[in-house]
């Protein structure tokens, strides 16, 4: 997960809407570098300190495998050796789509792949 912005996107970006509401959720497993004001809106970077073990399957493949059992009950992490991907869980994404929270990009994880995940 992550927000689109145009230029921008290499880096892990947050609305500040989505930061207060994950703020005290994740406590202190995140650290935030910003305001960034971007085309009138706030955004911050999100550096997730909770860094996951994770194993790709080959040098041509961007498939990600990640244990279940390491992630435990975490909201929001980062694979280790990426800096742009975020994972989140089921319940982050939902509380998202309750909320109306608009331009963040969700993908799924699949076993053959990657596929993005309507909001």
């Amino acid at each position: 997960m992550y927000h689109w912005i145009p230029g921008r996107s290499c880096y892990p970006f947050v609305a500040d809407v989505i930061k207060s509401r994950l703020e005290p959720l994740v406590g202190e497993s995140v650290q935030w570098h910003g305001p960034f004001s971007i085309r009138e809106r706030v955004y911050y970077l999100l550096n997730c300190i909770s860094v996951i073990d994770c194993a790709l399957p080959g040098s041509s493949s961007n498939q990600t495998f990640i244990d279940s059992k390491a992630v435990g009950e975490l909201l929001i992490f980062r694979p280790k050796g990426f800096t742009r991907h975020l994972l989140c869980n089921q319940a982050f994404r939902d509380d998202c789509v309750k909320n109306g929270d608009t331009g963040v990009r969700f993908g799924r994880i699949k076993e053959d792949g990657w596929e993005d995940f309507p909001f």
